[in-house]
């Protein structure tokens, strides 16, 4: 596409401020990931970290629901 190497850094920088506003401003969870600094172990621990705990409140959610019904 024309005009994207000239403009790589640009790009690489509105990616990365609309990721922060993605984890700041929805439910989404944001893993920040280098792959000159992290190892790949790094991204999938911070996911099953994150689906741990999803599973968890949707677990509790269900639980308090049930209770509440009952």
């Amino acid at each position: 596409m024309e005009g994207v190497i000239d403009n790589h850094p640009a790009l690489v920088n509105e990616y990365d401020e609309l990721m922060v506003d993605i984890g700041r401003y929805s439910n989404n969870k944001v893993v920040r990931y280098d792959y000159e600094l992290d190892p790949i172990n790094y991204v999938y621990e911070r996911v099953a970290d994150h689906l741990s705990k999803l599973y968890s409140q949707e677990s509790s959610i269900h639980f308090l629901t049930r209770i509440k019904h009952a």
